[in-house]
Parts: C-alpha cells; structure tokens; sequence
C-alpha cells in the first residue's frame, strides 16, 4: 500500500502545479462546452448532408473521370454512408477549428498557462507583417 499512497503524493502534487491546474483548466472547459461541441458537430453535419450528395456528383462526372474508369456503387446504402462520413468529417473539423480557437483565445489569458511559459523561459512568437 505504500506505493499506491506515494503515487496518490505524486499525483496530488502534480495537479498542484501550474501545469496541473492547466490541465484541471482543460478538463473543466470541455465540461462546460460539451453541449456547445455537440450542437456545433450536429448542426455542421445537418448543413453538410444534403451537400455532400452534389460533392460526389462532382467527383464522379463523366469528363473528370479518366477514359478507363467506371464507377461501381454496388448498393444504395454505400452512397448514403459516403454521405454520412463526409458530413461527419466536416462536423469534426468544425469543432475542432472551434476548440483550437478557443484554446489559443484562453490559453493567451490563462495565468497557469503564462506561469509555465515564463519557468520554461519560453516566449510565444509575435507575427509580423512579414509573412
């Protein structure tokens, strides 16, 4: 039992520190935002659908398609499940530009998130006009 007590001491001290409470940070924002993930993923996913089905039609027209190459749909269940991935594809890239963008726009206030920058002597780099 003594190193299950010591593993709970590391542990404890690790969520004290401000990578730590970074983490607790996190983990309470995704909390609070589940609901707003969910409704984002669904609602890009209910757009995407129905354009999906003239994405694909795009794809496959006779003069992109080379000479040698029919298209095979063996079931019309292939096709709707095409439509399903994309959707569900454009409803998770949403919400994850959603969660980067958050995360840039709180880490930048975050105090945790500075304390550790400034122990790592680490400095965010300044965009310029440059690029």
């Amino acid at each position: 039992m003594a190193g299950a007590t010591e593993l709970a001491d590391s542990v404890g001290e690790l969520m004290d520190s401000p990578g730590g409470r970074l983490l607790l940070d996190i983990k309470a924002h995704l909390r609070r935002r589940v609901r707003l993930l969910a409704v984002v993923f669904g609602l890009t996913f209910v757009v995407c659908f129905p354009l999906t089905s003239m994405f694909i039609a795009w794809l496959i027209e006779p003069n992109r398609l080379p000479d040698d190459v029919n298209i095979i749909v063996l079931t019309p269940v292939e096709f709707i499940l095409l439509q399903v991935k994309l959707a569900a594809y454009c409803g998770a890239f949403s919400v994850l530009v959603l969660l980067f963008g958050e995360g840039a726009w709180l880490g930048s206030k975050n105090p945790d998130l500075k304390q550790r920058m400034r122990e790592l002597k680490a400095t965010a780099p300044r965009p310029s006009a440059t690029l």
